[in-house]
């Protein structure tokens, strides 16, 4: 794995829910729960043309360091004060250097 690959920062969030103590109400807040540097991949040429197909030219994929099975589907990713929606969680058990996000931009 190239080190220098990994340049853009990101922030992965989860959402939190938790009850107002004053008022009762039932609050959703997003935390983050790590900050990390990731390589980012975008569908170009041949792939971008095939996603399109099926109707998935949004997704874009994060590689950053192996991490554990703290990051779940259904978290989200803050790159450059974008919102990416976690799909699915891809890491390499074999060899433990990347683990892969599959994302969709929340628009």
């Amino acid at each position: 794995m190239n080190p220098a690959r990994l340049k853009h920062p990101i922030k992965i969030q989860e959402e939190r829910v938790f009850k107002d103590p004053d008022t009762k109400i039932t609050k959703r807040e997003w935390i983050t729960i790590r900050e990390c540097r990731a390589e980012f991949n975008q569908p170009r040429g041949k792939n971008y043309y095939q996603a399109a197909v099926a109707h998935k030219e949004y997704i874009t994929w994060f590689n950053v360091r192996f991490v554990d099975d703290s990051i779940e589907p259904g978290m989200r990713i803050i790159f450059k004060n974008r919102k990416y929606e976690i799909e699915q969680v891809n890491p390499d058990y074999q060899r433990k250097r990347l683990t892969s996000f599959q994302c969709r931009e929340v628009v």
